[in-house]
């Protein structure tokens, strides 16, 4: 029988060996925008403690991760959102110490070492004095922008890119507009225009450069109240950002605390606001043939004012609802012109008091693609402008209002897609 031997081919290793180079992991896609926490546990002398357990736990969310330190003394904590934190540290025969206010930006990696104190375990030492969390662990260069900055600054066009002209070296280009490309055309420390990479949570969220003198476009941008923070990266950033050659633009968004928070904003509110007095009232007796020569008009004997015209609407004024004091008039007989002017200045038909409001807000999705909501209400403060008084004496309806000239509140609700 004849044995064949398999001899493998040092170019079909090769070969196999760059296929599986290229194919990374799906997982490895997504660059990273989480935190890292790592550091030393050690006793009074600077010896080592082992197996001591580490907590640290998210103080919006309260959520808590453990760890135990090895051999070594050494412990680390890795894919942490950018939050607030309390490191807590101990093991039986030591005091347990906690450090608070462990803040995590974007990205940040940072050492935090801990000595123990002899004592029991129920002993806590709380460690109050404020250090700088310096970034021991990589060399790249950014700027961070954090979540004040985010939600106090003006922003016309509500885009998270117009804060990237917050760091240092990053202008603007003449004659583009910044919402252009999605908000990539700004130039970095020298780096040329419309290259940069956005993220979003580690996502991709703007196109490839597209080769030599390509663009990047971003594609999706979060809204402002939805971020947490954002770190501008322009030196020295590791190769997990290869999709350009220019800045690298790393959000992250606010994943929740155990409060209830909420914000109001870019919306836009338009009002046209009418106040008018009203007409005079003219008061004349109803029967036109008790004067030859003219309309007859009433004696005044009092003044006709003293009613308000709410109090009436609300019942508690005249008990007739009458709009003005129908007891001043009385009537002057047969052929008696009466001395009654033609016009009371001061006493008057209901005025106008109208509101018409306008809301509307513009949600963009990406460069000329947005969605638009627009409210319009009509006589926002539903008050009634009501008709003219009867005016003739002598009428069942002298003094009384029996109409209303206006609307209630109105409104309409309209959406608007632009694509």
């Amino acid at each position: 029988m004849r044995t064949i031997h398999m001899i493998p081919s040092s170019r079909g290793l090769l070969s196999l060996f760059l296929f599986v180079s290229i194919c990374p992991t799906a997982a490895l896609a997504q660059a990273n925008f989480t935190a890292q926490v790592r550091g030393v546990v050690q006793d009074a002398t600077n010896a080592v403690v082992p197996r001591a357990t580490v907590t640290i736990t998210n103080d919006g969310t309260q959520v808590s991760e453990k760890t135990t330190t090895d051999e070594m003394g050494r412990y680390i904590f890795n894919g942490l959102a950018p939050a607030s934190y309390t490191v807590k540290v101990e093991i039986s025969g030591f005091k347990t110490v906690i450090h608070p206010n462990v803040v995590l930006r974007i990205g940040q990696q940072i050492d935090l070492d801990f000595v123990l104190e002899l004592g029991e375990i129920t002993s806590t030492v709380e460690v109050t004095a404020e250090s700088t969390l310096l970034n021991s662990v990589s060399a790249a260069l950014g700027t961070e922008v954090t979540n004040r900055y985010i939600i106090d600054m003006p922003l016309a066009g509500r885009g998270i890119t117009e804060l990237a002209y917050l760091a240092p070296g990053t202008t603007e280009v003449p004659g583009m507009g910044i919402s252009m490309l999605g908000g990539t055309t700004f130039t970095s420390n020298g780096q040329r225009y419309g290259t940069a990479e956005v993220r979003d949570d580690g996502a991709l969220t703007s196109s490839p450069e597209g080769g030599e003198g390509g663009n990047t476009t971003v594609k999706y941008q979060p809204l402002i109240e939805n971020v947490q923070e954002f770190k501008l990266q322009n030196n020295n950033f590791s190769a997990e950002f290869g999709n350009n050659g220019g800045t690298v633009i790393n959000i992250v968004t606010k994943s929740g605390t155990n409060e209830f928070h909420g914000s109001v904003g870019g919306w836009k509110i338009n009002s046209f606001v009418t106040f008018q007095s009203g007409n005079p009232i003219s008061v004349s007796m109803g029967d036109f043939s008790r004067l030859a020569n003219g309309r007859q008009r009433p004696n005044v004997s009092g003044d006709p004012r003293g009613v308000d015209i709410k109090a009436v609407v609300d019942g508690r004024g005249d008990p007739n609802f009458n709009f003005f004091n129908v007891s001043a008039f009385s009537d002057p007989g047969d052929q008696i012109p009466g001395n009654s002017p033609r016009y009371f200045s001061n006493l008057r038909t209901d005025g106008i008091n109208d509101m018409n409001t306008s809301i509307f807000k513009s949600f963009t999705f990406r460069e000329g693609m947005f969605l638009q909501l627009r409210a319009e209400f009509f006589n926002f403060t539903n008050t009634p402008r009501f008709g003219r008084p009867g005016e003739a004496l002598g009428s069942d309806e002298f003094g009384k209002i029996n109409s209303q000239i206006n609307s209630p509140r109105g409104g309409q609700i309209g959406l608007r897609f632009v694509f």
